[in-house]
C-alpha cells in the first residue's frame, strides 16, 4: 500500500527581499530545501538533522505546497502565510530555535502548529470544485474510467457491522478476489446520507488499483441529492497530483 503524507502547503513563493533577518533567510532555506527533497541542507539547518531523512526520494513523504509569503520574525520564529484554495489565508509560525550553532528550524513544533491551523481551517464554500452534469467518468491509473456498477458489501467487526461501497469500471464479480483487474473506487468514507461537502481527512475516497495498491484522494467536493424509489444521486469531482481525475454522477440505493 503506497501512503503518501499530504501537508497542504505548493510552491510560488512571495518572499521578500530586502533587509531580511537571519531568521528570514533561514526559513526561506528550508522551504526550498523541502521542495527540492535537499536533505543534506535540511540536516544543516534542523533542529534534529534525523528529521530530514523523512524528505529523502525514497521516503514515500510528500509535501504539496501552496502559495505561501515569509512574513516578520515572532517570538516563535518567522510568521508564513500560506494560500490555500477556497480557504482563507493562514499565518503560522516556522518554529525557529537558537542553538550553539546557530539557528535552527524546530521541524516537528512546525509541522505540529501547522496541521493544528490547517485542521481547524474550514472551505470557504460547501462545494469548493464544480460538478459536471455527465455520467461519472474520467481517468484512473493513466487509463480512460466510466463508471459501470456498484458493490456494497458488509463487513463484520465483531463489535459493530459496517458496509463497504466500491465503484467499478467494469463487469466483474467483486466478492471473488482477482475477477476485477480495472481500478476502482471505495467511497465508504462518504456520508451518504447527508448533503456532501469537501473531501478532507475523514471524508475521502480510495482509488484501489489491483492487486494492492490503495491511494487516498482527499481534495474534491462531492454532493448526495436524495431520489425516488430509495435511491440517491452521487456526484462527485476531484483531481489527484498524479492525473488520476474524475467528474459526474451516479446514482445508488440510500445506505442502511
Amino acid at each position: 500500500m503506497n501512503k503518501t503524507l499530504i501537508t497542504t502547503l505548493a510552491l510560488t513563493t512571495l518572499l521578500t527581499g530586502c533587509g531580511e533577518s537571519a531568521k528570514q533567510t533561514l526559513v526561506k532555506q528550508y522551504f526550498t530545501a523541502m521542495q527540492n527533497k535537499d536533505v543534506n541542507t535540511l540536516k544543516a539547518i534542523l533542529k534534529n538533522p534525523k528529521n530530514a531523512e523523512m524528505f529523502a526520494p525514497d521516503s514515500g513523504f510528500s509535501m504539496t505546497l501552496n502559495t505561501f509569503e515569509v512574513l516578520e520574525d515572532v517570538p516563535e520564529g518567522v510568521n508564513v502565510k500560506y494560500s490555500r484554495f477556497c480557504y482563507a489565508d493562514l499565518i503560522v509560525p516556522t518554529i525557529v530555535v537558537d542553538t550553539h550553532d546557530g539557528y535552527k528550524v524546530d521541524l516537528m513544533a512546525t509541522m505540529k502548529g501547522e496541521f493544528k491551523a490547517m485542521k481547524n481551517s474550514k472551505p470557504l464554500k460547501q462545494y469548493c470544485y464544480d460538478f459536471q452534469a455527465q455520467p461519472l467518468t474520467g481517468i484512473l491509473a493513466g487509463k480512460p474510467w466510466s463508471f459501470v456498477q456498484s458493490h456494497t458489501r458488509e463487513i463484520n467487526w465483531g463489535n459493530k457491522i459496517s458496509q463497504s461501497t466500491s465503484l467499478y469500471a467494469e463487469q466483474c464479480d467483486a466478492e471473488q478476489y482477482g475477477s476485477c483487474s480495472e481500478p476502482s473506487l471505495i467511497i465508504s468514507n462518504l456520508d451518504l446520507s447527508g448533503t456532501g461537502g469537501n473531501l478532507n481527512g475523514k471524508e475521502n475516497i480510495t482509488i484501489h488499483t489491483p492487486p494492492s495498491n490503495n491511494e487516498v484522494v482527499s481534495q474534491g467536493s462531492y454532493r448526495i441529492s436524495q431520489l425516488e424509489n430509495n435511491q440517491i444521486k452521487l456526484e462527485l469531482t476531484f483531481k489527484h497530483d498524479n492525473g488520476d481525475t474524475l467528474n459526474g454522477y451516479i446514482t445508488l440505493d440510500k445506505p442502511n
